[in-house]
């Protein structure tokens, strides 16, 4: 089969665009981790946490979702029946699409059911390294930047053209987390966070 040169060329050019929006969404992925854990390894699931994500994703129904920019409400956005059937039926495949290992730099991914235990454990073994330590100052653990954190997210869910990101995204460590599901928009180069769909922390 012959492939003309305008195909080859749009086939290009569509490659072009999935690798610049992988890597956009690489990038805001790692301004959100850093942003808790800005060193060290980071430890990311395969897969988002089922009992969390799937109680979030029943939160997405048609409706107006207030936006928020530097604290006060901005601009709402308002989900059809035909996206919010869209966002659940691309999250559900979420638990059956893992993330590949390496993701990022210094980084190890973990099974999900497996790596809250895991990163506690290493919390704990940290915490009690620095206790045994002469720390005359008081510093603590926190700190000192020592401490890890569980990150469990979903794949990208793109809306209108890709000026939409839906993304769920949760951290953990030592009995604290949060997990949410957010929009974001496309502006200046970067995913701007937008409207909540529904969150929580403990």
């Amino acid at each position: 089969m012959k492939i003309t040169s305008l195909t080859l060329l749009f086939l290009l050019n569509y490659a072009c665009l999935a690798a610049q929006s992988d890597t956009a969404f690489i990038k805001f992925l790692i301004n959100k981790i850093r942003g808790l854990q800005p060193t060290g390894t980071i430890y990311y699931a395969d897969v988002p946490y089922p009992k969390t994500f799937k109680h979030r994703v029943q939160h997405i129904k048609p409706g107006i979702y207030p936006g928020f920019k530097n604290g006060t409400v901005s601009e709402s956005l308002k989900l059809t029946a035909k996206e919010s059937r869209y966002i659940q039926d691309e999250h559900k495949k979420n638990l059956h699409k893992p993330f590949p290992d390496s993701l990022f730099e210094n980084s190890c991914r973990i099974r999900s059911d497996s790596i809250i235990p895991f990163v506690d454990k290493l919390n704990l073994q940290i915490m009690d390294s620095v206790i045994k330590l002469s720390n005359p100052s008081g510093t603590n653990v926190w700190q000192l930047g020592l401490m890890r954190w569980s990150f469990l997210f979903s794949r990208p869910i793109y809306l209108r053209n890709k000026t939409i990101l839906v993304h769920y995204f949760m951290n953990y460590t030592l009995s604290s987390g949060e997990n949410s599901f957010r929009f974001y928009k496309w502006n200046n180069n970067n995913w701007e966070r937008w409207g909540v769909i529904s969150g929580g922390a403990w």
